[in-house]
């Protein structure tokens, strides 16, 4: 049955006035959620020796009221998918393939684990908005390659930058990456216009990643976590940072107390502090460095390198899972910000689905990654030779490539606990581009049908 262009129009409206009021209601019936160790800190606004980047503190110290926070994280994030679904089907020939698109990305917004962020005081929301945002702008831009187009890009990379000091190394990579696609697809009077325009975010992006090395002691807090959870039991490993002058002590202070993270007891530690203050250089890196096998495998098949580790503390169960906020009853859970108490799991009203896109189920940890990496492979090398589609391959190109770049970094630098919240915004990307894959995919067959 063939679906008549005002028939998409009207349908297209009410899929997306259901998903945003949808999306609106739901968010708005349950309380703040707010982190008693984080979110104090995104409602300080400075350039002085910063917590957490100019962008989110900005807004929410403008902002300061809880409710409005809220409001405002889920307005921009209706705005986010809407625009996406809007640029990523402008790929597509069908009607009925440009509904579906739109379909699955809003119940994909729709899920708990994104939907679940707009209501808790912290960055993730803002992160993954702004990431669909980027998105759906290089998308735009490679379909359409106007100046406004690319400032576009330019402009939500740099709030994406501001959000989060691990996004404004990514972005800084990104933009380099996007100067040499340019570079190779573009004539030469287009890339050196590009290159010029691209200052301006370096400029910003430069400035955040100096900002967030003026409050580098938040990174010395989480590579020493990270030290001493993987060497912990792994005696090579341990006797590595011992030989690199870790202080020892690290290992016998680091316990779980009820009033403070285990990392407090550590640093408070005569030594830790010294050590702390004297290192010359990140010895989380200087590892990497010295073991490009653990660098680039770890993430994927931990059990091989650090002993105690299982593969469930590999990329794949948070790349399935996405965040899972569990019973609040611990010092790291969130609080209901209303009444600032440790109510068993406040998120209890949000009874949004899970499946198709995220599974808490262990059969899941491979299948999914799998499903994921199998569905834009196969349109990848379905589109490789074909020119029509050069922008499309471009476009899944570069952002797996950052988003490999942002998993891998993540897994390196975050600690276990917080993984699922780091690794959520790529997640999404990876959902994102499978989602367009399957359509694409759909898309090229029935267009060969129709010519053969």
């Amino acid at each position: 049955m063939k679906l008549f262009h005002n028939q998409y129009i009207l349908l297209n409206r009410i899929s997306i006035t259901l998903f945003a009021s949808t999306q609106f209601f739901v968010v708005l019936g349950l309380d703040p959620g707010f982190n008693p160790y984080d979110s104090p800190t995104y409602f300080n606004f400075t350039l002085n020796n910063p917590v957490r980047l100019p962008i989110v503190t900005a807004i929410y110290s403008s902002i300061k009221f809880f409710d409005f926070i809220i409001i405002f994280q889920c307005l921009v994030s209706i705005f986010a998918w809407v625009y996406c679904a809007k640029v990523l089907r402008s790929f597509v020939t069908n009607n009925k393939l440009k509904l579906s698109l739109t379909i699955l990305l809003f119940s994909l917004a729709l899920s708990s684990p994104i939907l679940e962020q707009h209501t808790i005081l912290m960055s993730e929301s803002l992160s993954v908005s702004l990431l669909i945002l980027i998105v759906a702008s290089l998308a735009n831009y490679l379909r359409n390659r106007k100046q406004t187009n690319v400032a576009i890009l330019y402009l939500f990379l740099i709030l994406f930058a501001g959000v989060k000091i691990s996004n404004s190394y990514l972005v800084f990579i990104t933009i380099i990456l996007f100067i040499f696609l340019n570079i190779l697809i573009g004539n030469r009077a287009k890339w050196l216009s590009i290159i010029l325009g691209s200052l301006v975010p370096l400029i910003f992006t430069t400035f955040f990643i100096y900002l967030g090395s003026q409050a580098n002691i938040t990174l010395k807090l989480v590579n020493t976590t990270n030290i001493i959870e993987r060497s912990y039991d792994d005696l090579e490993l341990k006797s590595w940072y011992l030989r690199n002058d870790f202080p020892g002590i690290s290992y016998t202070q680091y316990v779980l107390p009820q009033d403070e993270p285990p990392i407090e007891k550590v640093i408070n530690s005569p030594q830790v502090k010294k050590w702390l203050q004297i290192q010359e250089s990140d010895l989380v890196i200087k590892y990497l460095i010295q073991h490009p096998l653990f660098t680039i495998f770890a993430p994927v098949k931990p059990s091989l390198f650090i002993n105690g580790y299982t593969d469930f503390e590999s990329i794949f169960p948070y790349l399935t899972m996405g965040t899972i906020h569990q019973n609040n009853t611990n010092l790291f859970s969130n609080l209901n910000a209303i009444n600032m108490s440790r109510e068993p799991d406040y998120l209890r009203a949000l009874t949004s689905n899970r499946l198709p896109f995220w599974s808490t189920g262990k059969w899941a940890y491979n299948l999914f990654p799998s499903i994921i990496f199998l569905l834009i492979g196969v349109n990848l090398l379905m589109i490789r030779k074909l020119k029509n589609y050069e922008n499309e391959k471009n476009f899944i190109t570069l952002l797996l490539i950052v988003t490999f770049l942002g998993i891998w970094s993540n897994w390196h630098f975050t600690v276990n606990y917080d993984m699922h919240r780091f690794l959520l915004p790529w997640s999404v990307l990876l959902r994102i581009l499978a989602i367009f894959s399957l359509v694409s995919i759909v898309n090229q067959i029935s267009l060969n049908k129709k010519f053969n």
